[in-house]
């Protein structure tokens, strides 16, 4: 349409303002003359509608924003002047109660304060369970352990236990890891604790690419010298031992583990809930082997 009406000699950089203001105007627009309640009820419905869950519905909407908000012409926009000073407090009200209530801020958050604080920072993912968390976090106390899962029974239960963490050194967020991890920084995570129970093994291997993406992503995160540890009790030999090791190892890691297992040591066998003697693996960069 503007190479049409560039033909006509009209000015096609101001038709391309116009229209961009225009498409800014129509996606905030709602969100001007709102409020995190009201705005947050108008999202949930919409969710509702379209059938969507609602646990991504804080990050989503948070990331809808910042497709529009981030633009050089909208922060000019609403910078001016002779904006109303109402919708510009609004519109900051309802971003923030988004961007804050979004985990992916608050994680990238967490990381970065606890890269200070602590000796290492350790990411726990997979089958989630709280107990094992708190575990691991009371008997490593100078290390830093964060949790990801998608159990809101057991995120809930393993907040209640971090309370009781002297000093504070774990954190745990609900979401789900293949959609959180790719926010955080890369090169920012010392150990991935990655747990796969056998009981969970047959939806590896119905599900390989998104197994695929999980440990693509997770090397992107991991420090130079980190590593990647698989605690499991799948039995070894079996074919879904084998697509999971074969995965990992095709993406350039070697298996670099070592004769004891030091997580595992760390937790009570009684509270890991798996059918058979657990045992870890460990996977690092090559060119640290």
């Amino acid at each position: 349409m503007l190479s049409e009406i560039k033909v006509k000699d009209h000015d096609i950089e101001k038709v391309n303002i116009l229209a961009e203001v225009l498409w800014l105007s129509d996606l905030s627009v709602t969100y001007m003359g709102s409020d995190p309640i009201r705005a947050w009820n108008r999202v949930t419905n919409l969710y509702d509608e379209l059938l969507l869950p609602k646990l991504e519905a804080v990050s989503r909407t948070d990331s809808y924003f910042s497709d529009f908000a981030d633009t050089h012409l909208f922060q000019e926009l609403i910078r001016m002047r002779g904006f109303p000073d109402v919708f510009k407090s609004r519109w900051n009200s309802v971003y923030q109660f988004f961007h804050e209530g979004n985990p992916s801020t608050v994680l990238v958050r967490t990381i970065v304060n606890a890269r200070k604080s602590f000796l290492k920072l350790n990411m726990f993912v997979g089958y989630f369970k709280g107990e094992m968390i708190y575990q691991m976090a009371n008997e490593i106390y100078a290390e830093f352990f964060i949790g990801i899962g998608e159990d809101q029974n057991e995120i809930s239960f393993a907040k209640s236990k971090i309370t009781e963490l002297d000093p504070q050194n774990a954190s745990v967020y609900w979401g789900n890891p293949v959609k959180l991890l790719p926010s955080i920084p890369d090169k920012s995570i010392d150990n991935f604790i990655l747990n796969i129970p056998s009981s969970s093994g047959l939806e590896i291997l119905t599900n390989k690419t998104s197994f695929s993406s999980l440990i693509n992503t997770m090397i992107e995160k991991l420090i130079n010298t980190g590593s990647l540890v698989i605690l499991t009790d799948i039995p070894k030999g079996s074919e879904t031992f084998n697509s999971i090791y074969n995965e990992i190892l095709s993406k350039g890691l070697t298996d670099c583990t070592k004769v004891s297992n030091y997580y595992l040591s760390k937790l009570d066998p009684a509270t890991l809930h798996y059918s058979s003697k657990p045992y870890t693996l460990s996977f690092c960069n090559k060119q640290i082997q």
